[in-house]
């Protein structure tokens, strides 16, 4: 980060300006197919195509469809994710997405399916739950199953107490309120409710990776789903919560990182010390 600034400071305005353009090329590029394809077929404006032949559909609310396009289409780390996440999920049919937040992902496993299949999205949030609902029916496919619940995740049952927050729409769940609560389950329990099996899940819930994991290791070695994950390294260690207890119980059972540079604890020690969020895809 030094040597970066001293070469903000120091190398020639427009030499860095057009440095930094360079470096935003893929981006522009990414960005204009997406539109250009939506364009040419004559889709609608909210249609996003995350590859030459993948559109999502996202939900006909601004912040929502910007968040969208970010996530598939202009942020570097996100573009790693959503790849990662095909490469991942390619020979499955059942998910769960633990934190769907407004759909992206579920939406992205629905339109990327080639048979039938099941889709499970959890989030606890209110506040966008009518987000969630309108990004289900726009991306509903033939022989998915795709069910919603608006509950929370952790490490028992019972009621559980969440930021009013959301931080993807940006607005508060309850006005006024600093939290709101909700139901909880562990993992175990909605797997068990379910006439399928989950063969990947997917858990993006802002440090709470923890309680769900570590509530429910027994299911997760009993049936090996592939898992996208999301490690909230500070959010963790602000929260006194050791992110290797609960990824050390992963390995134990097996799993390992897709990409080779995420391989191993090894490489997600020093993924700690230069990321405050690192996203996983893991496999056994």
């Amino acid at each position: 980060m030094r040597i970066l600034n001293y070469l903000r400071r120091t190398t020639p305005f427009s030499i860095w300006q057009t440095l930094g353009f360079l470096g935003r090329l893929r981006r522009y590029w990414r960005l204009d197919r997406s539109r250009a394809l939506a364009f040419r077929q004559g889709c609608p404006e909210n249609e996003i195509f995350v590859a030459s032949n993948l559109s999502v559909v996202a939900p006909p609310h601004a912040q929502c469809l910007t968040t969208w396009v970010l996530h598939g289409v202009e942020w570097s780390e996100c573009i790693d994710e959503v790849r990662d996440f095909l490469e991942l999920s390619q020979s499955c049919s059942a998910l769960i997405d633990i934190g769907a937040q407004t759909g992206f992902i579920s939406a992205l496993f629905s339109r990327s399916r080639r048979g039938p299949g099941h889709i499970l999205s959890i989030e606890p949030d209110p506040n966008v739950h009518r987000l969630l609902d309108q990004a289900r029916l726009l991306n509903l496919s033939d022989g998915i199953d795709w069910s919603l619940m608006h509950c929370a995740l952790s490490d028992s049952g019972g009621l559980v107490e969440l930021p009013a927050v959301n931080r993807v729409i940006g607005e508060p769940s309850l006005p006024g309120s600093q939290s709101v609560t909700v139901e909880g389950f562990t993992l175990s329990h909605v797997i068990k409710t379910k006439d399928w099996v989950p063969d990947i899940i997917k858990i993006d819930t802002e440090s709470y990776e923890s309680e769900i994991i570590c509530g429910s290791i027994e299911a997760l070695e009993s049936i090996k789903p592939a898992l996208q994950l999301e490690v909230h390294w500070r959010m963790l260690r602000d929260r006194d919560r050791d992110p290797f207890a609960f990824l050390g119980l992963l390995t134990d059972i097996g799993y390992r990182g897709l990409r080779k540079s995420y391989r191993s604890p090894a490489h997600w020690r020093r993924l700690e010390a230069r990321e405050p969020v690192s996203r996983l895809a893991l496999h056994t």
